[in-house]
């Protein structure tokens, strides 16, 4: 259903001779049903949660698995950033402290 939305939105709005990047969706506060805590302050039913998840996992068995995934699961296990361009950490790191000799 999702896909089949996003799909159609593209196809509205899609012009040749563009640029276009790649955009992703992100659900936040998804639990698994036996890891839900309801809140203490703002207490209701997890139908909802239950509701979404569900739709997930139909999505994942039709599309294939991975389809829909968790923002912070990786696309590809493998896959890292490239750590060449990192910004020192002089706050966190003892063995990044600048070093100085007296005489």
């Amino acid at each position: 259903m999702m896909t089949h939305v996003a799909q159609d939105a593209l196809r509205s709005t899609y012009r040749e001779g563009y640029g276009y990047a790649k955009a992703g969706v992100i659900l936040t506060h998804i639990v698994d049903a036996e890891g839900y805590t309801a809140d203490m302050f703002c207490p209701g039913d997890s139908a909802p949660s239950q509701t979404v998840m569900s739709l997930v996992d139909q999505i994942n068995r039709k599309w294939g698995r991975g389809s829909v995934r968790f923002a912070r699961t990786a696309a590809q296990p493998g896959w890292a950033m490239k750590r060449q361009y990192l910004s020192p950490s002089y706050m966190t790191e003892w063995s990044q402290l600048k070093k100085v000799r007296l005489g």
